[in-house]
């Protein structure tokens, strides 16, 4: 949360376990083709300081070096070469991991999500079909809601692992947070709200509430003819 400085959630990424021993292996060439590197320069500089200076003092090199210091060149742009061959290779296979990681994730939290919406709007359904509950909520028994509804929510809790259920008036304040009845009367100001007054059906996302934390929300307006009464909100962990 940028503007609270807090931390709302973590996302950890598993991989397999050949994957990591790969990328090990490549971490590990990298120094070794380092150390070969900079052993030809080493060697190259000992060879053309020593070059110099038989030069300078009018020796003329031996057929040796005429031998040595081409395979040493070509030593060193074979070791150059490779080194960056691996490292285009290493950066290629990283990126392509992590595309396919990615969309995995993705794909996964795409049907995760699915089913979960499914599941809420499933107990919206079952939580409107209550007369008894839609009765008290209609007629703003605050007691007598707040009694129906626990049961209620300790089963959807128990059941289905969802931890926010919660009725509205129509300019969304808080009539009652069946999972914290002690706080009521402040306004929720969140766009699964809006989107179900603005379509008149049910709407969800992931959003924080006042305590910030990221809560799948599915919210179903209440009407009486067109005219918006209130809404109903449940949500549960993304």
């Amino acid at each position: 949360d940028f503007n609270h400085k807090d931390v709302l959630m973590a996302v950890g990424v598993d991989m397999l376990a050949a994957d990591w021993k790969a990328q090990i292996d490549d971490a590990r060439r990298t120094p070794i083709l380092f150390t070969m590197v900079l052993a030809l320069l080493i060697g190259l500089g000992f060879f053309f300081t020593s070059a110099y200076y038989d030069r300078l003092h009018g020796h003329i090199p031996s057929l040796k070096k005429w031998v040595v210091a081409p395979v040493l060149f070509m030593i060193f742009i074979g070791g150059l070469i490779y080194g960056t061959y691996q490292y285009v290779e290493f950066l290629q296979e990283s990126k392509s991991k992590m595309g396919a990681t990615a969309q995995k994730l993705s794909r996964e939290w795409s049907r995760d999500a699915v089913s979960n919406i499914q599941l809420l709007r499933a107990q919206l359904d079952y939580i409107s079909n209550d007369t008894a509950l839609m009765k008290a909520w209609q007629e703003r028994d605050f007691s007598t809601l707040a009694r129906l509804a626990q049961p209620v929510f300790e089963r959807l809790k128990h059941e289905y692992g969802i931890i926010q259920f919660s009725f509205y008036e129509a300019d969304k304040t808080y009539f009652l947070r069946v999972h914290k009845p002690e706080w009521r009367g402040d306004v929720a100001d969140r766009f699964t709200l809006h989107a179900a007054e603005k379509s008149g059906e049910d709407a969800w996302g992931i959003e924080s509430g006042p305590l910030r934390s990221l809560t799948l929300r599915c919210g179903r307006p209440r009407l009486e003819g067109e005219k918006l009464t209130g809404d109903l909100e449940v949500g549960m962990g993304p």
